[in-house]
């Protein structure tokens, strides 16, 4: 079972992660700001973060940090609506294992997965994940 964890301020989006990932291999998680991620973070053990860059409480990349510090192994993907300069490109990733900008499309959603996983985990874990 691949579990995932999604952060977004946005219920729409955090609804249609669900919703799009969901299935008997992969249980998807949702959380509406950093405080509530790293809450759920200390009670799960997660393989993949999916955390908006603009959360109301953090930086989506402070998020990844902390959440590294304490799951250096976990896969995280950074989601944004926003327009992002080069630098900012360039920070996220050095931080993060995938971006994607919003609207999200499930296909490239679950391609970012599949590439972090294969990049980080066993083959015989990735062969569960529905992509």
């Amino acid at each position: 079972m691949i579990r995932v964890l999604t952060v977004d301020d946005d219920p729409s989006i955090l609804k249609a992660l669900k919703l799009g990932l969901g299935s008997k291999d992969m249980e998807v998680d949702v959380a509406e700001n950093g405080a509530g991620a790293i809450t759920l973070g200390a009670l799960k053990q997660y393989d993949v973060l999916i955390a908006d860059l603009c959360l109301p409480d953090m930086n989506g990349l402070v998020l990844i940090e902390q959440v590294k510090r304490r799951s250096p192994e976990v896969v995280s993907i950074v989601i944004t609506g926003n327009p992002v300069d080069e630098g900012l490109r360039k920070a996220i990733g050095h931080q993060a294992d995938g971006y994607l900008e919003k609207p999200l499309d499930m296909k490239q959603v679950k391609g970012a997965i599949g590439r972090g996983l294969r990049d980080g985990l066993e083959t015989a874990e990735v062969a569960h994940c529905p992509i």
